[in-house]
């Protein structure tokens, strides 16, 4: 999950020659089971 953490709406990546770090990514260990058309609701802890 690509997590937009200053809230613009895009997820930003880094630039190393602003020395800016790109924005979390989070990557649940856990398989899920996805399906067309279907959400997934799951509580996220960080």
């Amino acid at each position: 999950m690509l997590i937009d953490a200053d809230g613009d709406g895009k997820w930003r990546n880094g630039d190393p020659n602003l020395l800016l770090a790109p924005e979390p990514v989070f990557l649940d260990p856990r398989p899920q089971q996805i399906r067309a058309g279907f959400d997934i609701v799951t509580p996220l802890k960080f």
